[in-house]
């Protein structure tokens, strides 16, 4: 996917602008001083922005943002970052602090459509991501991207009255998750656009041959307490999971399982039976996007549509 410049008007600082730009008037260069060489680096290297082999896809453009000079950087596949502004960031021996972030684009209100994410790169193009405040006090410097958007998975666990439902129909059935159809990424903060009730199409992630039916789309954070989250349809039979119930927990941990948390890969594990579907177990991880302990659910149940 290809990104763009944004643009931020620097801030008329004599001492901001010399510390982030490369003027003539600089100190000489020593050994530890020169133009910076930025290296970009997600903690969980999963296929979000990523190719299958864990490296950057080489297409990506973030910004760096040095005071309020905002610089675009191409990320290659090792994670190389490189500009082709004249006036790259240097290191001079006094200590900067830069942020990053990506995607990146000229315009500071352009909108992300994140309402088809039916393929591995559909979805992967949702991935936004954000450094934390990086403080440069060398001219090689490591920027470390975490993910700012929530991953939810649904995964189909297994059918009560299985016999209701044909094995053909099992394999047929589609999960949509809602959500805002659009974001922006306005200075590498995420914001929803229109209403977070949009039906996404999702990236399935199960074998078609696969009874267990297992999809997911990466979607804008926030609360989503008494809307639908996602809906499941086998057959004619269509359920709503709709999070309620604030108060759930396992072994003293609140579950808020209508909180979608920035950074987090949560999945919502299912049973369905004709009477609804009910949630058995959810997966929280903050700032990993891989495995880890799945907690048990109190069961939430919904009337099937007619």
């Amino acid at each position: 996917m290809k990104f763009h410049h944004l643009f931020v008007a620097l801030v008329a600082s004599s001492a901001v602008f010399t510390a982030c730009s490369n003027e003539n008037n600089l100190p000489s260069a020593q050994e530890n001083q020169g133009n910076i060489a930025f290296t970009g680096k997600i903690s969980k290297t999963t296929a979000t922005r990523l190719s299958d082999q864990g490296t950057w896809d080489g297409s990506e453009l973030a910004a760096v943002k040095c005071g309020s000079d905002v610089k675009a950087y191409a990320i290659s596949n090792t994670g190389a970052m490189s500009t082709s502004d004249a006036t790259p960031y240097k290191y001079m021996g006094k200590k900067l602090t830069v942020t990053a972030w990506t995607p990146y684009s000229p315009d500071a209100n352009k909108e992300y459509d994140i309402t088809n994410q039916e393929t591995g790169a559909g979805m992967y193009a949702c991935d936004f991501l954000r450094t934390d405040e990086t403080d440069v006090e060398a001219k090689d410097v490591q920027l470390n991207f975490k993910h700012q958007m929530t991953r939810v998975q649904v995964i189909i666990q297994g059918y009560e009255n299985g016999e209701e439902w044909t094995a053909e129909e099992k394999k047929a059935a589609t999960i949509t998750i809602y959500s805002y159809p659009r974001a922006t990424f306005n200075g590498g903060i995420v914001a929803g656009v229109g209403e977070a009730s949009a039906p996404i199409l999702t990236h399935v992630t199960s074998d078609a041959d696969n009874e267990m039916k297992s999809a997911e789309a990466i979607v804008v954070p926030g609360e989503v307490w008494d809307q639908k989250l996602f809906t499941i349809k086998v057959g004619e039979d269509v359920f709503h999971y709709v999070p309620k119930d604030r108060d759930a927990e396992i072994d003293g941990r609140k579950l808020d399982l209508g909180i979608l948390k920035p950074g987090a890969m949560q999945r919502y594990y299912v049973k369905i039976d004709k009477k609804g579907m009910g949630l058995l177990k959810v997966q929280s991880i903050i700032g990993e996007w891989g495995d880890g302990d799945m907690g048990q659910v109190v069961p939430d149940f919904e009337v099937p549509e007619n």
